[in-house]
């Protein structure tokens, strides 16, 4: 298992990049690699998230899964978790072709879908429904989110302390 405490260490691709046919993802490369169940608890139930959106009919079920994934994976659990999961995820996923502004900015709209969601729509001009490629695209975080954060290495705390110590 590769451990690192660099980000410039750890292959990433860019957001919603599809696997050719035949191509594996990241994940499945990674599960090639180790055994179940990871090391940190956090990677196990953020994996179990993302595997539990796959086998969902439901858009706005598998949306709700992959972003409470993103919680569990990037939220410090101790304080409102839409910016510090949104510039964690910016700092941790950030490639060339996504800037982490772009990230950050993608993330909060998505908290606040989820939001209208959750605790219904007061304005009917505010509301968008939730599209088949936000749940696309945060499966696409999530994935690579777990792989980058196994290589790192890091507990749930050891990884917060890393994101916060990097730029953004």
């Amino acid at each position: 298992m590769l451990v690192t405490n660099s980000l410039e260490d750890v292959p990433l691709r860019s957001p919603g990049h599809d696997a050719i046919a035949g191509e594996a993802s990241e994940i499945e490369i990674l599960l090639e690699s180790v055994e179940l169940p990871f090391e940190h608890p956090y990677l196990n139930l953020a994996f179990e998230l993302y595997e539990s959106s796959l086998r969902t009919s439901s858009k706005n079920l598998g949306f709700v899964l992959l972003m409470n994934g993103m919680e569990v994976l990037l939220g410090p659990g101790d304080m409102e978790p839409r910016y510090s999961t949104s510039r964690n995820a910016a700092v941790l996923l950030a490639t060339p072709e996504d800037l982490p502004e772009d990230i950050f900015k993608r993330m909060m709209g998505l908290f606040k879908n989820r939001s209208l969601l959750f605790f219904g729509q007061s304005d009917a001009k505010r509301s968008r429904k939730i599209e088949e490629d936000d749940v696309k695209y945060l499966r696409s975080l999530l994935e690579r989110g777990i792989v980058r954060a196994h290589h790192l290495g890091f507990d749930k705390a050891g990884l917060l302390h890393f994101l916060n110590r990097s730029k953004f």
